[in-house]
């Protein structure tokens, strides 16, 4: 299976979409920087993390909806 229809796959988008939001929720409970800098730094990293994890997840969400409505697995 190549990795462009491995990525259609709800079973593996659901899971990276959930690791996105896990690690966006305990970023500043892991690290917490001492710079101005580093605190803009944390919060686009988790502000881009957010955004993946509603990507992945909404991607695998229709993908369901669309595998169910065709009658397949």
């Amino acid at each position: 299976m190549s990795f462009q229809n491995r990525m259609k796959d709800p079973r593996i988008l659901m899971p990276i979409g959930m690791m996105c939001l896990l690690f966006a929720i305990l970023g500043p409970m892991l690290f917490q920087p001492a710079t101005q800098f580093g605190q803009n730094m944390l919060h686009g990293v988790r502000g881009f993390l957010f955004g993946l994890s509603i990507t992945f997840n909404l991607f695998a969400a229709l993908r369901i909806g669309r595998l169910r409505r065709s009658g397949g697995n």
